[in-house]
């Protein structure tokens, strides 16, 4: 008997500081969203604080206490407090906690910095309720983030100024069409990374866009839009583009499933004039004929997409998604040429330049993203096939009323290819936290096998086989010292083989990689980067194979061109959480690979299109970011780029200095319309081995958009002013100038159509369904101490 009082004793005393489990997890009691890195502070009876713990990425929280009565503190910077009093003797889940804003602070800039988290490689952005509301797509909620532009008049996603932007869906590359639909009110947040590393950094992409989904809706949606652009000064055509699609979202249980159909038309009817001199004092001109635009690009194309997500699991999820594309686009330039020759002669003639290219392209993607033992991974296996058909035909005519263009046939065409094209695309990434370091590591492998076969004025035939193979892996370390210091360091490796019969090529590439962060204050951080741009030449830029390209200029590959690594350097400072930034940057190499003319040896030629490695070539200049918000209804976004460029080729230094920008004043009022006032400049120029060239759009802009039937159904207009205040701020002109051993040509593509041109765009939004959710369950019960006997 004393033995088992002994024992049952030793039992109740061991029991008592057998420490329980406290789960649950912390939300936005307005948007319902999780609260990542929340604090958790645990005080005793006495209010004397024990200890303190931090939610995860998605707010849940675990703590480890000793049996007795506390009070949790839970706390997020914007937000009020709350405190909960509970008494732990045994395995609690709280479910889940809401904080409420703080009026006051929402009201100013301190809150805006405090929704963001820059981290070491990216800046984590909270979609808040008031984002959401003011947008009607995925691209409107962008458009809010410091640094990134919604260009809705291309339709395009810029950050910092540069469009070279992946947008990804809980971290897994889907169709950029069912991103467009995915309803504002299912993102949780949004990742900004600029420079990616690893597999992004490979394929040449200078920032991705992480949407991150919540995860507790159940329902279904039905999205319709409707968007058409119309020039009324267009002497050619009014209609430009007409674009429609129809997606349905079904979320049930763990079954995601999404199906998008859009289809469009465009017609762009502009002129294109061209002057070329020549060293022996001839001149010709490719001028508008007045009947004809010169160039006429029209087109129509429809796309499937379909995909389903699985969740196996909370942690871990399948997914597969089917893309199909039919796009037949056509393109006709009819010019008027004037031949003026060195003996005063002058021959004047038309010629029409005519283009079939039906493409059509098929993959499919099998995707898996979970969570085992605390390693993240995400793998992805894609196999895609791409029939491509080129019918080129150039006609020369005496008398304008000569030209019939709907009965050219293509089947006497002077340049005719078909090519198929079948990739094999797999990638693994992980990620693996040990304490305050990260790692992060992965591999891919891509198989690329082309065949192309072509015909030059019907009696020549060339048949090409490519097959390219490459192999990727990268390894990156990230420490976190504490939120002051954080560094991330790492390399990306790449090992490329090609070859198309007499040529084979094998190449490897490096892609070193380093961040230091430093960040003295929550408000104010300084982020040091390294980046190694590579290169590398394609399979056209290595055929040593001579193709005509036009009836006087040839194109001829070099297989003797080099890799190119282009060093990255920037230091980015940012102030009040990013509201404004300013990151300097300097990018060098030394065997840059360029587009080139030179004498040809063939007399009935005026060129000769090739490939070289030029000398030292060099980037510079400041990037810079400042969003204003005027209260809550009034931000102020501005954007620019200040850049030089310098090369050298043939012992010949030269250099060009520019800038590219947009600034807009929106005013957000969901309740009565949003509208923005938007000057936008990105028609810089960029430095060239034998000249520059202009890309993209000036204007200045006003839209204005409502939204009506209980936010569902959106309405938005777009106009581009009709007026120029300064000749420098807006350039309406893409230009190419080369200068080349035989001749100069200025090539001028007139994007005066875009004066006083409107877009209208009306989109539905059908809903029904209900975000799951579960309530407090705080339970308070007595301790219960059970012996073995």
């Amino acid at each position: 008997m004393k033995v088992k009082l002994l024992l049952l004793s030793i039992f109740i005393s061991v029991a008592s500081f057998a420490q329980v489990q406290i789960q649950g997890q912390i939300k936005d009691k307005q948007s319902r969203s999780p609260l990542p890195y929340s604090s958790v502070i645990i005080l005793n009876a006495k209010d004397s604080a024990l200890t303190m713990a931090l939610s995860d990425n998605n707010g849940f929280f675990t703590i480890n206490l000793n049996p007795g009565s506390y009070k949790l503190v839970f706390r997020f910077t914007g937000y009020k407090d709350d405190t909960l009093t509970i008494k732990a003797y045994k395995d609690q889940n709280l479910g889940i906690v809401y904080l409420t804003p703080s009026v006051q602070n929402l009201q100013g800039v301190e809150v805006k910095a405090k929704l963001k988290k820059d981290d070491i490689d990216r800046q984590v952005v909270i979609v808040t309720k008031q984002m959401k509301e003011r947008a009607s797509n995925v691209k409107e909620v962008l458009d809010q983030i410091t640094g990134i532009h919604y260009d809705r008049y291309n339709d395009q996603i810029s950050v910092d100024g540069d469009t070279k932007v992946l947008i990804l869906v809980n971290g897994l590359k889907k169709n950029p069409n069912y991103v467009e639909s995915i309803n504002p009110q299912r993102i949780w947040k949004i990742e900004v990374i600029r420079d990616p590393g690893g597999r992004y950094g490979l394929e040449g992409y200078s920032a991705v866009i992480n949407i991150i989904l919540k995860d507790n809706y159940q329902g279904y949606e039905i999205y319709t839009s409707l968007k058409g652009i119309y020039a009324p000064q267009d002497k050619y055509s009014k209609d430009v583009a007409n674009m429609a699609s129809a997606d349905i979202t079904i979320t049930h249980n763990k079954l995601n499933f999404y199906m998008d159909l859009p289809v469009n038309k465009t017609s762009f009817e502009i002129e294109n004039p061209i002057i070329r001199t020549y060293k022996n004092g001839m001149k010709t001109y490719k001028l508008p004929n007045g009947k004809y635009p010169s160039m006429n690009a029209f087109g129509s194309g429809y796309f499937l997409t379909t995909g389903i997500d699985y969740k196996i699991n909370p942690l871990n999820t399948i997914s597969f998604e089917l893309n199909l594309n039919n796009i037949p686009e056509n393109l006709i330039n009819v010019w008027q040429v004037i031949d003026s020759l060195p003996n005063n002669q002058v021959n004047k003639y038309f010629q029409v330049f005519k283009s079939q290219n039906p493409q059509k392209f098929t993959y499919g993607t099998l995707f898996y993203n979970g969570d085992i033992n605390n390693l993240k991974i995400k793998a992805d296996v894609t196999y895609e096939t791409d029939k491509t058909h080129t019918n080129n035909i150039v006609k020369i005519y005496n008398d304008l009323n000569q030209i019939d263009l709907d009965n050219i046939d293509y089947a006497n065409g002077d340049n005719k290819t078909q090519n198929l094209t079948n990739i094999l695309n797999s990638h693994l990434d992980a990620m693996y936290p040990i304490g305050k370091f990260s790692i992060n590591f992965g591999m891919g492998y891509k198989q690329r096998n082309m065949k192309t076969n072509t015909s030059i004025i019907g009696d020549t035939s060339l048949f090409y086989n490519y097959l390219d193979n490459s192999l990727t892996g990268y390894l990156y370390f990230a420490y976190k010292l504490n939120s002051t210091f954080k560094i991330k360091l790492g390399s990306a490796y790449e090992h490329y083989y090609l070859n198309s019969g007499e040529l084979s090529k094998n190449m490897n590439f490096y892609q070193p990689y380093a961040d230091i962060k430093i960040s003295p204050s929550k408000l104010l951080s300084l982020k040091l980067k390294y980046r190694s741009e590579i290169q590398a030449p394609s399979a056209s830029q290595l055929n040593p194979t001579k193709r005509l390209i036009d009836t006087k200029i040839a194109m001829q590959g070099n297989p003797n061109l080099a890799p190119a690594y282009i060093n990255k350097l920037s230091a980015k400072l940012l102030v009040l959480g990013g509201l404004f930034s300013a990151e300097p940057y300097y990018h060098f190499t030394k065997n840059y690979i360029t587009q080139v003319y030179i004498q040809p040896q063939d007399n009935n030629l005026d060129g000769l299109v090739t490939y070289q490695n030029i000398g030292k070539y060099t980037n510079y200049g400041t990037k810079l970011n400042l969003m204003i918000p005027f209260g809550r209804k009034i931000i102020l976004q501005n954007s620019a780029d200040i850049y030089w460029y310098k090369l050298s080729y043939q012992n010949i230094n030269r250099k060009l200095h520019d800038w590219k920008g947009s600034i807009q004043l929106v005013y957000y009022n969901p309740k009565i319309f949003t509208a923005a006032l938007l000057y936008q400049h990105w028609t810089g120029k960029i430095l060239t081995a034998q000249g520059y060239r202009t890309t993209n759009n000036d204007f200045f802009s006003l839209f204005v958009q409502k939204k009506f039937a209980k936010d569902r159904l959106s309405v938005m207009f777009f106009y581009v002013l009709p007026f120029n205040p300064h000749p420098g701020w807006l350039n309406y002109d893409n230009v190419t100038y080369i200068e080349t051993p035989l001749y100069k040509e200025l090539n001028k593509i007139d994007l005066g159509i875009i004066k006083n041109i409107f877009l209208f765009q009306i989109s539905y939004r059908f809903n029904k369904g209900k975000t799951t959710k579960v309530e407090k369950n705080i339970e308070h019960e007595k301790a219960q101490v059970k012996s073995f006997f």
